[in-house]
């Protein structure tokens, strides 16, 4: 997680609940006591377990006339008297909190502490988050529209400061587009804008795997590695690991050389906090004649001679390691219940065998008989 006071983790509830506090609570709704009173009136309903403006209800049991009770215009003026006395007359509703005006400058300050406490600890998940700033627009529009407008642009200035601020912070697509236009936000616009922000901002990952062949070009490459340079420049004190998996089936192994090699990529400095990694496959030299060299559009290239000493090998696995790691990965798998379609469950144990037996089986019809050149079960 990391500290608050970081630009590097998030964290993206925490300091939102701080900003409520700080920004939202303090410094715009407590100088508006009226304001505020009722929106705490809102949120305790909420605390409490109501929804908005849920009134309760006390109903009495419902009284089902049988057949021979029906009441027709004919019927017996007494027997309607008799059947309408056992049908309740509905209590008048109750509120489900007595308010008491007293003062209306009067903060509820016992109330107030509690929400101020739960978000100082970041106790509230982010649909409470999310409630609580759907009432403030909804409770300011109605009272101060100054204040909406304060706060709207006080939400907008927030979310930008946090997304240019801590660059591991990823905005989805919506919520782009939310910021791209220039016109001040509606009130349901900055509640969508909260939503989009504390719900669906992801982080951006700190490993980055691109699989090669020999159709991925340099351009592909250098668009790849774009925004990985940005942000290791922005993240200057986190180490980012670049993974280029197949990479000697690649026609651009002159520039991986550079890349890894010389630390640059078309002349141009890499950032330091990159560290690359790569997978390759034995190289082997094509021979025309040879049938079992069945997939000739994925023949594995020689690594440049400035490679050859960054190579580790790895061995291949003893056939009790390969049956343990495909048997874990097959455990793994699930299916729909035949009951339940929302239901997963796993595979029957008897499948399990029978699909981990047949993959072995693959694994060694392939290396006996179409060449070393043969994608693994690891892909």
């Amino acid at each position: 997680n990391g500290p608050l006071n970081e630009n590097i983790a998030p964290r993206i509830r925490e300091r939102t609940s701080l900003w409520l506090i700080e920004n939202v609570i303090v410094d715009i709704l407590e100088k508006e006591p009226i304001l505020l009173n009722k929106i705490l009136l809102r949120v305790r309903q909420k605390l409490w377990g109501f929804d908005n403006n849920e009134e309760v209800e006390q109903k009495n049991p419902h009284i089902v006339l049988n057949k021979d009770q029906q009441i027709d215009d004919d019927d017996d003026p007494m027997l309607i008297s008799r059947i309408q006395d056992q049908i309740p007359v509905p209590n008048p509703i109750v509120k489900n909190i007595e308010q008491h005006p007293g003062d209306p400058e009067q903060i509820d300050q016992d109330l107030l502490k509690e929400i101020k406490h739960s978000l100082q600890n970041y106790e509230y998940q982010c649909d409470m988050l999310q409630y609580i700033w759907k009432i403030i627009m909804q409770i300011s529009s109605e009272n101060a529209m100054n204040i909406t407008d304060k706060l709207i642009d006080a939400l907008n200035k927030y979310i930008t400061s946090q997304l240019i601020n801590l660059p591991l912070n990823d905005a989805s697509f919506q919520l782009k587009n939310f910021l791209k236009d220039s016109s001040t936000p509606s009130i349901l616009t900055s509640i969508q804008m909260f939503e989009e922000f504390v719900a669906h901002t992801r982080i951006k990952p700190l490993f980055y795997r691109l699989l090669l062949h020999p159709g991925v070009t340099e351009e592909q490459i250098d668009e790849f590695m774009l925004p990985i340079c940005q942000l290791a420049r922005e993240l200057s004190n986190i180490e980012l690991v670049v993974f280029f998996d197949e990479v000697n089936t690649s026609s651009c192994l002159g520039l991986f050389k550079e890349m890894f090699m010389d630390r640059t990529l078309h002349g141009s400095n890499l950032p330091t906090n990159i560290f690359f990694t790569a997978a390759i496959n034995p190289s082997i030299k094509i021979n025309h004649d040879d049938i079992s060299v069945h997939r000739r559009d994925y023949v594995v290239h020689q690594l440049p001679h400035a490679l050859e000493n960054l190579k580790v090998v790895y061995g291949i696995l003893g056939s009790n390691t390969l049956s343990d790691y495909i048997r874990k990965k097959i455990e793994m798998f699930t299916v729909n219940s035949t009951q339940n379609d929302d239901r997963q469950m796993p595979l029957e144990l008897y499948a399990q065998g029978i699909l981990t037996q047949s993959i072995l089986r693959a694994q060694e019809f392939c290396e006996e008989h179409l060449g070393k050149v043969v994608d693994s079960v690891f892909d």
